[in-house]
């Protein structure tokens, strides 16, 4: 069996998020990101796209990735998502929202981002200032939006303008949010709750908390299990993951204290959810097995009697991992040293 690869390769910006581009025929050879933290003052006589910037990448093995192009963006990248193999919403610490569309020539000679939609400062605070929209959800009816001004903003895609805001009580940062059906969702926020809510009515269903050991720990991201949509796995600024079946939230089937530090993302694997992957703002980038026997805590859900095992996928970087993407036999992941790194056969060792 052949062994894993890890190709590392330096793109220029800090990267704050990372996707490959799906592909119906062939496996993902093609990549966005989308950055943080540069500077928005221009520099003169320079042409090229300055500040941050959502990007395209082409992935050849063994080589450097190959821009393809670059589009201009304004605030830092907060969340970065395909919808098809074509369009993709990406949203911004400014409050705003942008539905694009990548465009090329069948000789894949010529590339182009075209802006097909976007909602601006849908995310602010009282007094006008821009306040940063931290996540967003899609279903198959519109898009949620989640904002550190404690609002939920439901949209939709081929609206110019948004249908409805709806406001927290608990007055406290939205860091992210889930469709659990077509018409709830699942907010997680900077004090630890978790609430979900009736978007058709604006109303909230209920309220539950992480364990009374993380209390008041930010909450950075709800994945559902796609195989079990009933499991949701939720990331915590202390570095735990918990994870709750909707059927029954007193308490969660299982609480893992897993990373040292804040868990950045979570992402199953599309073929097989039964593998996911982690990394964090210490640099680490985990591959979690669900069938594999381990010393580690048991599953408690009536429907699960299977042990987590995890394994390292390279050494600790100690410089955040803010994303990462896995497809086929590729995981992508992005580091604030302006690097991208590259898994291949991730699942070989197994």
């Amino acid at each position: 069996m052949e062994a894993k690869t890890v190709m590392c390769s330096y793109l220029s910006r800090k990267m704050s998020k990372v996707r490959w581009q799906p592909d119906n025929d062939l496996p993902c050879s093609k990549f966005l990101t989308g950055s943080w933290g540069e500077p928005s003052e221009r520099l003169p006589n320079i042409e090229e796209v300055q500040g941050n910037a959502v990007q395209l990448w082409k992935y050849v093995p063994n080589m450097d990735p190959i821009p393809l192009y670059t589009m201009e963006h304004s605030g830092d990248v907060t969340e970065l998502k395909f919808l098809d193999t074509e369009t993709f919403l990406v949203s911004s610490s400014h409050g705003s929202l942008q539905l694009g569309q990548i465009e090329n020539d069948k000789d894949e000679t010529f590339y182009n981002i075209k802006s097909l939609n976007s909602w601006s400062n849908i995310h602010s605070y009282k007094n006008g200032t821009h306040s940063s929209l931290t996540s967003f959800a899609r279903s198959k009816n519109g898009v949620v939006t989640v904002g550190d001004d404690g609002k939920l903003v439901v949209i939709a895609l081929d609206s110019p303008t948004p249908l409805c805001s709806i406001e927290d009580s608990f007055n406290s940062s939205l860091k992210c949010v889930s469709f659990i059906d077509h018409k709830s969702v699942i907010t997680g926020n900077s004090l630890g709750n978790l609430k979900v809510w009736d978007v058709t009515s604006g109303k909230p269903h209920s309220v539950f908390n992480l364990p009374s050991t993380l209390k008041l720990v930010s909450i950075n991201f709800i994945q559902q299990k796609p195989s079990q949509q009933h499991l949701l796995f939720v990331g915590s600024d202390d570095g735990s993951i918990t994870v709750w079946d909707m059927r029954n939230t007193e308490n969660p089937i299982i609480l893992n204290t897993a990373h040292n530090e804040s868990v950045s993302e979570l992402q199953f694997h599309p073929e097989n959810p039964n593998h996911f992957f982690t990394c964090s703002s210490l640099g680490e980038l985990w591959h979690w097995d669900m069938k594999q026997d381990s010393s580690l805590q048991q599953w408690r859900g009536d429907t699960l009697n299977e042990r987590l095992s995890v394994t390292a996928l390279a050494e600790p970087l100690y410089l955040p991992l803010n994303s990462l993407d896995v497809v086929a036999e590729s995981v992508i992941t992005t580091c604030d040293n302006e690097a991208t790194y590259i898994i291949s056969k991730p699942l070989s060792m197994l």
